[in-house]
């Protein structure tokens, strides 16, 4: 047995046809409404074009359930929210385009609210803004979830607080000191003054080194904590903490200029003094640029 119905006859549907079989919805359009502050919808139709600019603020009364589709052909127009007879997706106005499309359900007497509004135009901008965050942003999955990719990649990052990243990744061109703390950029520093000048003092302060720092080939201190510096000799330098490790067993990790091949070696004095020789590729004692780190080991590293 076929059973047709009196919508797809051609019949108008009348409120209770279209309350009861709302489950399968049929749209009728009802022509074109120009826009104003509201609009006169008819019972048998449930689909209309909006045409012009004027904000909208509501929708005639139409019994409880009601559900009409909005179409709009004009860029420009303003759907008004009110809290409690039109209320819209975010508690916001919202600034229709031609092609945008709106649903709404009649609530209660004069109350509509907007159940569906698709853009003609979508865009991430459309679905997101830049007002404040009150919550964590959590992916629902543990290390599964990246934000970006090596074809779009966000551009800068601000962050005021502990990074913690397993691992680090970096380019060189537009390299900044965040060692220091300073807000300069590096322009495309080479590998090897990568390697002397960051990576042992990048160690130091993320694992939290007992001392650290940079020295120049005059034994002057060039920037670090908690130790002074003396060149005693060629490619001999005595380093002094200021406040000395538990004992003389502690952890030094050096690295000598690596512009040239060349080598570092240092000795333990005691809990508050060691001292670096800096050599040069064919093993003779030179004055160097060196970085280093120590760390206590009955601290743990």
């Amino acid at each position: 047995m076929t059973v047709t119905t009196r919508a797809e006859k051609g019949a108008k549907l009348t409120n209770a046809e279209m309350d009861s079989n709302i489950h399968s919805l049929n749209w009728r359009h009802g022509g074109t409404l120009a826009s104003a502050a509201t609009l006169t919808t008819t019972d048998e139709y449930n689909y209309f074009d909006v045409s012009g600019t004027a904000s909208v603020s509501g929708i005639s009364n139409r019994s409880n359930g009601y559900i009409v589709r909005l179409a709009f052909l004009s860029d420009g127009g303003t759907l008004v929210h009110n809290a409690s007879s039109f209320v819209l997706p975010g508690n916001a106005n919202i600034t229709w385009a031609a092609g945008d499309v709106a649903m709404f359900v009649n609530t209660a007497t004069n109350n509509w609210k907007c159940i569906s509004y698709t853009k003609q135009s979508l865009s991430p901008a459309d679905y997101f803004t830049t007002s404040a965050v009150d919550g964590d942003l959590l992916p629902d999955t543990t290390n599964t979830r990246d934000l970006g990719s090596t074809a779009k990649k966000w551009k800068d990052l601000y962050v005021d607080g502990i990074a913690y990243i397993d691992g680090l990744l970096m380019g060189l061109t537009g390299f900044i000191n965040a060692i220091s703390g300073a807000d300069t950029a590096i322009s495309s520093p080479t590998v090897s003054t990568m390697a002397t000048t960051y990576t042992v003092k990048g160690y130091a302060d993320t694992v939290g080194a007992h001392a650290y720092g940079r020295v120049n080939a005059s034994g002057n201190l060039v920037d670090g904590y908690n130790f002074t510096s003396v060149k005693s000799a060629t490619g001999v330098y005595t380093i002094t903490m200021q406040t000395p490790c538990s004992n003389g067993s502690y952890t030094v990790i050096a690295m000598a200029n690596a512009t040239n091949p060349k080598m570092i070696t240092f000795t333990i004095t005691n809990a508050s003094t060691f001292t670096i020789y800096t050599w040069d590729s064919a093993g003779a004692a030179d004055d160097q640029i060196f970085s280093f780190a120590i760390f206590d080991n009955d601290q743990g590293l």
